[in-house]
């Protein structure tokens, strides 16, 4: 029996892990774990609030994915994780959850911190996510991006979420199939 797969769609806020994990669940058939699906869930039953409220239960949510994630690789079933993950705070325990019960692969997605920065902006003006993210309030992206550097130790595929779109997700397939990753683009493409 051929152990389960776990994607870890892994960079910096605004880079394109959600659209990526999206598209990547439609060609695998794959469930998303995301991490800011919990953190919504989170928000509305317990309320929103400053920025440290906002940290407690980002923490939170990552210990909930991290479960489900654990739940699923133990009945042998592959997911895509994603988040915001941070080497020191989560390598050891995505190291610890998939020793020997998954084949690993990072996608680490990135862009220029412009076109960060204005995703950023872009997004908190949509008013599409919880007002407990406090997005609008939010202006170090530029500067934190170092600390969404791709995890350590893991085997790691990049993906630059402001290259053209389609020639973005054509390579990454490549370097999928190269892994030995089972994905099967969708018919109608983006």
């Amino acid at each position: 029996m051929q152990l389960p797969w776990l994607l870890l769609i892994s960079g910096p806020p605004c880079s394109g892990k959600s659209a990526l994990a999206a598209r990547l669940a439609r060609d695998t058939g794959w469930p998303i774990v995301a991490k800011d699906a919990y953190k919504e869930i989170l928000f509305e039953a317990l309320g929103a609030g400053d920025p440290a409220w906002s940290r407690r239960l980002s923490r939170a949510a990552f210990a909930i994915q991290f479960g489900v994630a654990n739940s699923l690789l133990s009945a042998g079933a592959s997911l895509l994780l994603e988040g915001n993950f941070n080497a020191g705070e989560h390598a050891q325990q995505i190291a610890s959850m998939v020793a020997g019960r998954a084949r690993v692969l990072q996608l680490a997605c990135s862009a220029e911190d412009a076109l960060l920065a204005a995703r950023w902006r872009a997004r908190a003006r949509s008013g599409h996510r919880h007002p407990g993210h406090l997005d609008s309030g939010n202006a170090r992206i530029a500067r934190d991006t170092a600390r969404y550097a791709p995890l350590p130790g893991l085997p790691t595929l990049c993906h630059d979420s402001g290259a053209p779109a389609e020639l973005g997700y054509s390579a990454l397939l490549g370097g999928l199939a190269a892994a030995g990753v089972p994905v099967e683009p969708h018919p109608d493409g983006g």
